[in-house]
């Protein structure tokens, strides 16, 4: 509660024993009957003794009186710092008096005195008002008036008497507590002060900084030392007390000192760098601070200081750090600048003078001395993008060229950013500058080998679209041009008699050089420049500078004309001779380089390799055409041959057409044996009268299943001889079935018995008619054998089964088998060994073409121990 050595405004509760006071207002109402009460200044009752029935019960209770009170409660607060009087006097406006009276102690308002709700004894109370009030109101006016009755009446001088003694009373306990209260306050604030003595007495000894205090009186002898400094010396705090400046200090000039101190005695801190000896011996880095100091009348250095040695450490990791920055721009050509706003260079780097060839000595360290140093054709794109930089503040990065004052032309690429302070408003420029020469320079011959690798790619699509030399010789020509970024290029071949490369294709960007230059392939003036001696010598030729080589002498004056400044020649091959040479000019000087020259090799392998393939593919489309030729007439004669053919095959049908019809004849034998017996007993049945339309339907049904019989067979064999458009899959047992059914009667009549052996259903895709008609003619040619040789038991065997891959049908008889001299034979063509009458010698030849000419299967025979077995392999 103390600031600035006094107290603060107390409260009265603070000043005075509150329940003291409300006994004592209790005992005065009992001896006098007045109302009492203390408030404070924020109209809080502390003590109070003595309230009236009427105000409590009726008065403070009804919301029109409660009003009233409160309209006197305020009057009496706003009039009570103002009044005039020992005290305040009032009539409320429900008829009652009150009076109150500031507290004022030490001359602060600091509580109110009040009585009250009582009558003098000069202004009684009109009976008739308060009846009416209580009609006004709604009171019980019974009740009213009782408590009315009990309102007490004073005289003034009462009032005042009472008002003096409570004055003086309060006073006096109020004085008697703020005596208290001063005394407490100085007692805390003692102890306060001795806390904060003792905090910071803990606070210096235990601070991690070290704390001095010298005594320049005692030789400059150390009085006072904290924990710290202790542990920064490593030593006990008795020895240091005993130890002076340079027992410690071994480099401080003492010389100085009495300077020093009297620098400090008026109020100036003094801060250096020195080195303290520690117990171990070692001179540690550190900062020291020295103050004056002035303590019972004593004068006294006082300070601090602190281990600087990680703080050394780094500084010098940061010089280190700042000369491999140095040495990093250097070996990167990275130089870094600050401008001003205004176009004034305010720092660059050592390395940012070197990346322009110049010293800082020769710049005027503005806008305008740097721009002259600008190539004149990227002048306005710099000036123009500088402008907008400084102007929007947005960073830029931007590559020009420069021409340093020894003349070199340098590629330099800049980028810079705007730095704003804290309230976001520009302060300057900050940027790097970088030479990229180098990197410009490797840019051009990447640029040079990927239009080379272009060219590559081109003339291997021209390669395989040229039909002939010269549409390939000017179609490479016009790539070159196109990706390659040459002026010229054109291929000359060899005149083997005069030795001159005569042009034969070129493509340029102006025409007319070849017309006015002569080049040959001879060791000669005109046959040294690289045409030439890429021909004669098969070697690549490169010229990056032909106005000051002597090998392109003759020509100076049109390389120049046309500005030729670079050019190239390889030599072209056919069959591994050299017939001429490929030649490239470029209009930049050192435009090849050695990077190229393994691609232009390929491309002379490449253009070499496509004139032996055209030239292999003209002699390959003369053979083409002989061979054609010979073809055609290969063909005619097996068109010939085909007719032939054809001719056996229809031979081969009609002779299967007789089979046929002797089939036929058989198959119909024994329907027309049931028709014509059918017949004779309808003739007797009806000679003898016994005929009726019954027996007359039965006989026509029968004759008539006999004609549907006859009439399926004729369907059978119809279909049987058409032969097969279209290859289908079929069943290879189905086959035999329909064979055997067209031709079993045949067999059967002759005694020849037939069996099948059938494993599973083979099925495979062919001509299912023709292989019948297969079946057919080995079925016949085993009937003819048979029936010749006079067989006993003839027994005729179908297998059919599977073998690997294969489906096998295999028909084998009885009838001794083929002679040996003739079984290689008899698929020939016209091969029979039957009368003329009986054969024509073509049946098994057909069957051979059949199956491995249309069908792609195999035929073959052989004898077995019982006779002849026919193997079908599809």
């Amino acid at each position: 509660m103390l600031k600035d050595n006094e107290m603060t405004k107390p409260s009265f509760a603070q000043l005075v024993d509150i329940e003291q006071i409300q006994h004592l207002l209790e005992a005065q109402f009992k001896i006098t009957g007045v109302l009492s009460a203390i408030l404070d200044t924020d109209e809080n009752i502390l003590a109070a003794a003595g309230w009236q029935d009427i105000c409590t019960q009726f008065h403070r209770v009804h919301p029109g009186t409660l009003q009233c009170c409160r309209e006197s409660d305020a009057y009496i607060k706003n009039h009570l710092p103002n009044f005039a009087g020992e005290y305040l006097d009032y009539k409320c406006k429900n008829g009652l008096r009150d009076v109150a009276m500031p507290i004022i102690i030490a001359g602060e308002h600091l509580a109110t005195f009040f009585t009250g709700q009582f009558f003098y004894d000069d202004d009684t109370p009109d009976p008739e008002y308060f009846r009416e009030q209580a009609r006004h109101y709604g009171f019980d006016e019974k009740s009213y008036l009782e408590a009315l009755r009990r309102v007490p009446i004073f005289t003034r001088e009462k009032i005042r008497s009472i008002m003096d003694y409570y004055r003086n009373l309060v006073q006096i306990l109020a004085k008697v507590g703020l005596k208290n209260l001063k005394l407490a306050e100085e007692v805390k604030e003692r102890k306060r002060a001795e806390r904060q003595a003792s905090f910071f007495r803990t606070l210096i000894e235990n601070t991690c900084d070290s704390i001095y205090v010298i005594d320049p009186e005692d030789g400059w002898r150390m009085v006072y030392v904290n924990q710290a400094a202790c542990s920064h010396f490593g030593m006990e705090r008795e020895k240091l007390l005993t130890m002076r400046i340079p027992d410690w200090d071994p480099v401080f000039d003492m010389g100085n000192l009495d300077l020093s101190w009297k620098q400090r005695k008026q109020n100036k801190s003094m801060h250096f760098e020195t080195l303290h000896r520690v117990a171990s011996g070692e001179l540690v880095p550190v900062e020291v601070t020295a103050n004056y100091l002035m303590h019972n009348g004593k004068e006294l250095s006082a300070g601090y200081f602190y281990d600087i040695s990680e703080r050394k450490a780094m500084e010098a990791a940061l010089r280190a750090s700042e000369q491999n920055l140095i040495e990093a721009q250097r070996i990167a050509r990275v130089g870094n600048w600050v401008w001003d706003l205004s176009g004034n260079l305010l720092s660059a780097s050592a390395e940012c003078y070197r990346v322009f060839g110049m010293a800082s000595t020769d710049f005027a360290d503005c806008y305008q001395s740097f721009l002259k140093l600008v190539h004149p054709e990227d002048r306005d794109t710099v000036q123009a993008a500088f402008e907008s930089f400084i102007n929007k503040h947005l960073p830029h990065s931007i590559e020009y060229r420069v021409i340093s004052p020894d003349g070199t032309e340098r590629f330099i690429q800049e980028q810079g950013e705007v730095v704003f302070d804290d309230h976001g408003t520009p302060v300057y420029a900050v940027g790097t500058v970088q030479d990229i020469s180098e990197r410009k320079k490797s840019e051009k011959q990447i640029l040079r080998l990927n239009r080379l690798y272009a060219i590559l790619s081109e003339v291997n699509q021209a390669i395989m679209r040229s039909a002939n030399q010269n549409a390939l010789f000017q179609e490479i020509c016009r790539v070159v041009l196109k990706h390659g970024g040459f002026r010229l290029a054109w291929i000359g071949l060899v005149d083997e008699v005069s030795g001159v490369v005569k042009p034969v294709a070129s493509t340029s960007v102006s025409d007319g050089y070849l017309n006015n230059v002569r080049i040959t392939a001879r060791d000669e003036p005109e046959g040294r420049g690289p045409t030439g001696c890429a021909i004669r010598k098969d070697k690549l030729q490169i010229i990056n500078d032909c106005l000051n080589n002597p090998r392109t002498s003759p020509w100076y004056n049109e390389v120049e004309k046309y500005g030729f400044n670079s050019v190239a020649a390889i030599a072209l091959k056919l069959n591994g001779k050299i017939i001429g040479a490929l030649t490239m000019y470029a209009g930049e000087k050192h435009f090849f380089h050695g990077q190229m020259s393994g691609l232009l090799l390929q491309l002379a392998a490449d253009i070499s390799f496509a004139l032996d393939n055209l030239d292999r593919e003209a002699r390959r489309k003369e053979a083409e055409r002989s061979l054609q030729k010979a073809i055609v007439e290969r063909l005619q004669a097996m068109e010939a041959l085909h007719e032939k053919d054809q001719l056996l095959l229809q031979q081969s049908r009609q002779a299967a057409m007789g089979e046929m019809i002797n089939n036929i004849a058989h198959q119909w034998r024994q329907p027309l044996n049931i028709i014509a017996l059918t017949i004779q007993d309808l003739m007797g049945t009806y000679e003898q009268g016994e005929c009726n339309s019954e027996y007359i339907d039965e006989i026509v049904k029968q004759i008539m299943n006999q004609v549907l019989h006859m009439s399926q067979t004729i369907n059978d064999f119809r279909k049987f001889l058409q032969p097969d458009q279209e290859i289908r899959q079929f069943n290879l047992r189905e086959a035999v079935k329909k064979t055997l059914l067209l031709v079993g009667d045949s067999f059967t009549s002759q005694n020849i018995e037939i069996s099948t052996e059938v494993q599973e259903d083979l099925i495979v895709t062919g001509y299912e008619n023709e292989f019948c008609q297969v079946l057919l003619n080995i079925l016949n040619n085993a009937w003819d054998i048979i029936t010749e040789r006079n067989i006993v038991s003839p027994r005729i065997e179908i297998k059919l089964f599977r073998e690997g891959y294969s489906n096998v049908t295999t028909i084998s008889d009885n009838a001794r088998g083929i002679p040996a001299e003739i079984i290689d034979r008899i698929f020939d063509p016209y091969f029979t060994t039957k009368d003329a009458d009986k054969g024509t010698g073509i049946g098994l030849y057909m069957s051979k073409s059949i199956i491995e000419k249309r069908m792609k299967g195999k035929i073959s025979v052989r004898n077995t121990d019982l006779g002849a077995e026919f193997r079908i392999e599809l």
